[in-house]
């Protein structure tokens, strides 16, 4: 008899397919003992092993000596015995001596790194957070996750679960410091939720047809049954045998094999979590966007300059092997192109591969780019406000799957992400500057106020800002107080920062079928140098929840619209919004308006009107948003305002411009001695040392009503205005401290987002009274253009709404009426007095003034005349000249009358300096 065998652990050693192995594919460690020899190092006294090891081990099919292998025991060891090996008796190779575990999770391998193990401590995890968003979510919400393929999830609440926190202590560290594990976590979670849902109503679905399709057999056959046991009765000598075989047939049920047999395959997508960070106080500025922050979940907000097309990204790629034609996906990390090494075939060795970008394998998904720039304007908070005097940080915002198009440029977004890197562009093809990597956010949630944008740059209302809010509301004289708390350095103008104020809070916009209805008001402020204009600008960019101050010698036409730019890597075109863009839903000043080119002007036509810029570029057709309120100052051409000539002759400014405007206020500096004594008085209490103001009753704007004569029976001569300006000024000896500017902002903002009020009859009777004597008063005067068109009654109505935003009220009172009728005629008074204070409604925007009046008569009849003697209505430049001459006027006044005739529509420009006349008289 043969030694008895001795077994031992050792670890096969793989050298691949080759001569001398007899195909087994493993070769023994060199060293080892040969054929027929003992270790003895665990058997120091060369004992047999007891013969059930014998046994045991040819149960694996192997034979021969044994070896004991230096290193540690692990699952992958193999048992290997000494003596032939039968052909019939080999085993498959033994990976692994214990059963894997079986997975709960149906998802684990799509959102998990790792392999499942029930030591995992991921699946505790998950497994409360399953049970969080069972409680969190209706089923309504979970529905509707198998459309989006994503659901939000609020970091305040996940947190402040009491189940959680007692689970899960650490979890708001692990959001922070490792949030892709959390994201993954919560994913799954949710996956599993709606596999169980799925999986129940498949299953309750499956039974109920099978138990119909049983039943319906069971009837077929107890027919059958009772037809045969009928004829057998008819037989004489039959009887039925055994009765009670057809009720146990009928008693039978479906059993749960063949209920999961017959269930189909329940396939549920990827889920995405998108967590929320809704916590106050845990905005992070974009300056501290930094080295420190690399993998980290943060908040960040800021304004949407500029939004990317939709592009694919490759997460997953299927490659196939030229060598053994195996197909297999591979992983693309941070959407670069990644090629395999080695083929995952067993015992192929290739590294020859085709890109397969169409297989079942290869998964792409939509992917965006956006560029989030800080707020421009002051939000009270020091931190997210912007530094002067640098420029605004930017940084770039990456958004994929259910995200893309979440955003248009000129967006206020708040956005929950973690901070990566990505390689320069600049730097990517020099070797030099391969390491040089700008910082980006991997967007995980993004929240955009659609409806109304400014409640994203004041923030969420806390309950401090909602007793402010009341406090104010209570305040006695609430419109006087918001009035002189308008840039409180500037000294009277009182019906001027009214109408400002009225257009901060704007008017109630909506839609009627496809014709949009107007709810922004526009003003402008045109007058003498050194009267304040650009500060109370300045002052209204400030406190508006949403402002952009712009100056016009330094704008372009696509810096107040929208640019079209070129991305450097895809060569797509990408949109760039400008001022009125990035000023939507809010204010946007415009100082300097008249150094603009006629360029600038024609752009902001489209904005004012019609509240959107549309774009037709490159291949591009798209339009955005401009709903913003516009608040220009000019200066007069000359220095001086001229009261002897038009707003357009002052200004140089088209007729079609100017119309937009609601409101036209024109500042004129007046000597006047009792006001230049309280001026300057204002002035030194602001340098003094003394806090307290001293209370000046009197009012610029109010100087100049006085001296407006004329008014026989007009329906401009009511002195509604001149109450309205007594009453918005302050008592002798009375002072009131100006609201805070984050006070004002919020209350503004409250305003726009919850107040929409309505004009109440009474209103509504006022304004259209008002606009039907304005229009009979101006028929009566045969002027030569209409001033007075349905713009203007439009105005009333905005401006109406606006004033009873001013107060929280929901419905437009007389009162209200009363007094933007009072700021309507001091604005028309305005434009239409000349300078001895007579009211000419043919004054219009785009006529001309009492100077130029009897020059330009002069000049038309003689080309009437002229044009009846030659026959021919086509003139030169030249020839106008001339015949300017034969009416004895002055040289240097022919090219201002062309232009007003022109703009008046007497003279025709038909192009290289000539010019048809089409009138007879």
């Amino acid at each position: 008899m043969s030694s008895p065998k001795s077994y031992q652990i050792q670890k096969w050693n793989w050298r691949g397919r080759g001569r001398g192995t007899r195909g087994r594919g493993f070769h023994q460690r060199p060293g080892g003992p040969g054929p027929g020899k003992r270790s003895n190092k665990n058997n120091p006294n060369n004992t047999n092993p007891s013969p059930s090891n014998e046994s045991s081990a040819s149960n694996y099919g192997f034979a021969g000596s044994l070896e004991q292998s230096n290193e540690p025991y692990n699952s992958a060891a193999l048992i290997k015995a000494s003596g032939p090996i039968p052909v019939s008796c080999r085993q498959p190779l033994i990976t692994t001596l214990l059963p894997p575990a079986k997975c709960p999770f149906k998802g684990w391998h799509i959102y998990m790194t790792q392999a499942y193990s029930e030591t995992n401590e991921n699946v505790q995890k998950i497994q409360n957070l399953q049970k969080f968003l069972l409680h969190s979510t209706t089923d309504k919400e979970r529905d509707a996750v198998w459309n989006t393929c994503s659901f939000k999830v609020s970091l305040k609440e996940l947190v402040a679960d009491p189940e959680l926190q007692v689970s899960e202590p650490s979890l708001l560290s692990e959001i922070i410091n490792t949030p892709q594990t959390v994201l993954n976590a919560l994913g799954l979670a949710m996956h599993q939720i709606l596999y169980n849902t799925a999986e129940a109503l498949v299953r309750k679905h499956t039974t109920e047809q099978l138990n119909l399709t049983l039943a319906q057999q069971q009837s077929s056959l107890s027919n059958h049954s009772l037809d045969a046991s009928n004829s057998m009765m008819s037989t004489p000598g039959m009887t039925s045998q055994n009765p009670a075989s057809g009720s146990s047939f009928l008693n039978m049920s479906v059993s749960e094999e063949s209920v999961q047999a017959a269930m189909p395959d329940i396939k549920v997508p990827l889920v995405c979590a998108r967590l929320h960070d809704d916590r106050e106080g845990h905005i992070t500025p974009l300056k501290e966007l930094k080295a420190n922050l690399y993998g980290k979940l943060v908040s960040i907000t800021g304004t949407v300059v500029r939004v990317s097309g939709v592009s694919q990204r490759c997460v997953t790629l299927a490659f196939s092997c030229q060598t053994c034609l195996a197909v297999f996906g591979l992983s693309q990390p941070d959407a670069r192109y990644t090629v395999p090494n080695q083929c995952a075939s067993e015992g192929c060795r290739s590294r020859q591969f085709t890109p397969l970008r169409s297989h079942a394998l290869t998964h792409t998904i939509d992917h965006q780019t956006i560029r989030v720039q800080e707020n421009n304007s002051d939000t009270g908070d020091e931190a997210l406000s912007p530094e002067h005097g640098r420029v605004p940080r930017c940084v770039e915002c990456h958004l994929s799957r259910d995200l893309v198009d979440a955003c248009i440029p000129g967006d206020l977004v708040t956005i929950t992400g973690t901070v990566t890197v990505e390689q320069s562009g600049e730097s990517s093809g020099r070797h030099g500057d391969a390491c040089l990597f700008l910082v980006c956010v991997e967007v995980c949630s993004i929240d955009t106020c659609k409806t109304d944008p400014s409640s994203a740059a004041a923030g969420n209302f806390t309950i401090t800002d909602y007793y402010n809010i009341r406090a104010v509301h209570a305040r006695p004289s609430l419109f006087r107080l918001l009035v002189q708390s308008l840039c409180p350095t500037i000294y009277g103008q009182e019906l001027v920062k009214a109408g400002l104020t009225l257009c901060l809070f704007g008017g109630c916009s909506g839609s009627d079928d496809a014709v949009g209805i107007r709810g922004e008001a526009h003003i402008l402020v045109v007058g003498d140098p050194g009267l304040g204009k650009s500060q109370m600008l300045q002052a209204c960019a400030n406190i508006a929840p949403r402002g952009v101050f712009v100056c016009g010698n330094t704008a372009t036409s696509a810096g107040l619209t929208v640019s079209l730019t070129r991305e450097s890597g895809s060569g797509d075109y990408s949109l760039e919004g400008g001022a009125l863009v990035l000023a939507d839903r809010g204010v946007c000043c415009i100082d300097e308006l008249d150094k603009m080119q006629h360029a600038q002007h024609q752009a902001l036509l489209e904005g004012m009107e019609q509240q959107r810029i549309s774009v037709a570029k490159g291949g591009l057709v798209c339009t955005l948003p401009a709903r913003a309120a516009v608040l220009a100052a000019a200066n007069p051409v000359h220095g001086h305002y001229n009261k002897a000539k038009t707003v357009a002759e002052n200004l140089k400014i088209s007729a079609p411009l100017l119309s937009r405007f609601d409101l036209l206020f024109i500042l004129v500096d007046r000597p006047d001695e009792e006001l230049d004594s309280l001026l300057s008085r204002h002035v030194m209490a602001l340098h003094s040392e003394s806090k307290k103001k001293p209370s000046l009753n009197c009012s610029v704007s109010s100087a100049g009503l006085d001296s407006v004569s004329g008014l026989n029976s007009s329906v401009l001569e009511g002195r509604e205005h001149a109450s309205l300006s007594e009453r918005l000024k302050y008592a002798p000896g009375e002072f009131e401290e100006p609201l805070p500017a984050s006070t004002f902002r919020k209350f503004i903002c409250y305003a726009r987002r919850y107040v929409q009020p309505r004009l109440s009859t009474t209103a509504a009777a006022i304004l259209q009274t008002f606009y039907l004597e304005l229009r009979s008063q101006h028929h009566s005067s045969a002027a030569s253009a209409p001033p007075i068109t349905t713009r203007h009654l439009e105005a009333l109505v905005r401006l109406t709404q606006a004033r009873a935003k001013c107060e929280l009220r929901e419905e437009a009172t007389e009162d209200d009426a009363r007094d933007v009728v009072a700021l309507m005629r001091y604005s028309m008074i305005d434009t239409l007095a000349d300078d001895l204070g007579n009211l000419h409604f043919e004054r219009s925007s785009h006529g001309s003034g009492s100077s130029n009046r009897s020059q330009a008569r002069r000049l038309l009849t003689c080309l009437q005349r002229h044009s009846d003697m030659t026959g021919t209505s086509l003139y030169s430049v030249q020839d106008l000249r001339a015949v300017a001459a034969q009416a004895q006027i002055d040289a240097s006044a022919v090219a201002g009358l062309i232009e007003g005739l022109n703009q008046q529509g007497f003279l025709i420009n038909k192009g290289n300096r000539m010019y048809q006349l089409v009138t007879s008289k």
